[in-house]
């Protein structure tokens, strides 16, 4: 995978409203400003979904913590975040007891 070019917020604008404006030609954009066309693809969705906010470079960003509206919400939240604890806290056991048992087998063969 290349490393793709970094570009500012009035390129990728310039970018997403020349592609619009050629029929959404994905490939002819792509070469013409050396970007990927699947970066273009993505800036374009999202310019059509939320106007020019869509194209802001949101990488390594944190999202701002959600708001819960009702108890809910916040216990079906709550829900999500134990279960996925519990998931990776299973994960770390098999793998535990899998070291362990490798462990025991090579000591065995000494």
């Amino acid at each position: 995978m290349t490393q793709g070019r970094k570009t500012t917020m009035e390129e990728r604008l310039k970018i997403v409203t020349e592609c619009i404006a050629n029929g959404k030609n994905y490939g002819e954009i792509a070469l013409k400003y050396k970007v990927s066309y699947q970066r273009i693809y993505d800036w374009v969705k999202k310019y059509l979904q939320k106007g020019e906010s869509g194209l802001d470079d949101r990488r390594g960003k944190k999202l701002p913590p959600q708001e819960f509206k009702t108890e809910e919400q916040q216990l079906r939240a709550r829900v999500r975040e134990l279960e996925q604890k519990l998931y990776f806290t299973e994960m770390e056991n098999a793998c535990l007891k899998k070291l362990d048992e490798v462990e025991r087998g090579l000591k065995h063969k000494h």
